[in-house]
């Protein structure tokens, strides 16, 4: 993936075994000018660039059927989550800056062409009218079949950010799947126990994760 942001963290290739073609992805992501690393699944060994951290995994199969993993539940706080459209682009930007720091520059260049792409879906979560979350959901069907990430999930500055990811995590979930051609899967990427456990009590199982690593600094 080059998504021609000058930012390692959003040019990555995925590893997925272990005959890597190193000198083709050099010269590939060369001929971009884009600094790179590799996202390595922990059952691989690969020696190559800066190992950084492990990014943990956890999935949940889902469906509109009994059959499915997902618990939704209420919410004490009235957590209301929906998906928003292009006219509330530069809302959305704004969040993930408030929520990850990003330079408002670089977050719009990453998130601006995502609006109306089909597969891509922006959330938020709101309590009694005010803004707590937001949440970047992909569809894709590769290697694991149909599938739907739920990313870039945050809960801003004093939210009960555990409440919020549980409900954005669920929500998305049960309303991204059916609308994802035969997809029952749905991954999330917890940074730390906390948020292991938030997304566990949704119904999501943790699974071995990636060792990312630093191949091209910017």
């Amino acid at each position: 993936m080059a998504s021609g942001i000058r930012t390692p963290k959003w040019n990555n290739a995925d590893v997925t075994h272990e005959q890597v073609d190193l000198e083709a992805l050099s010269a590939w992501y060369g001929s971009l000018g884009m600094p790179w690393g590799l996202r390595v699944p922990l059952e691989i060994s690969l020696a190559v660039g800066e190992p950084l951290f492990v990014k943990r995994c956890m999935g949940l199969l889902a469906s509109t059927g009994a059959e499915s993993g997902l618990r939704l539940f209420d919410s004490p706080g009235g957590v209301q989550v929906r998906r928003i459209g292009a006219d509330e682009r530069d809302r959305f930007v704004a969040l993930e800056v408030a929520a990850f720091g990003d330079d408002p520059a670089t977050a719009r260049a990453w998130l601006a062409p995502q609006f109306g792409v089909a597969g891509f879906d922006h959330w938020v979560a709101g309590i009694a009218g005010t803004t707590v979350g937001s949440a970047t959901s992909v569809q894709s069907d590769e290697f694991a079949g149909p599938a739907v990430m739920v990313t870039g999930m945050a809960a801003l500055p004093g939210a009960d950010a555990r409440l919020v990811k549980a409900q954005l995590s669920a929500q998305i979930s049960a309303q991204a799947v059916p609308a994802a051609p035969g997809a029952t899967l749905v991954h999330v990427y917890p940074d730390d126990d906390e948020e292991a456990a938030t997304f566990a009590a949704v119904g999501f199982i943790e699974v071995p994760g990636f060792l990312v690593r630093l191949v091209q600094p910017a």
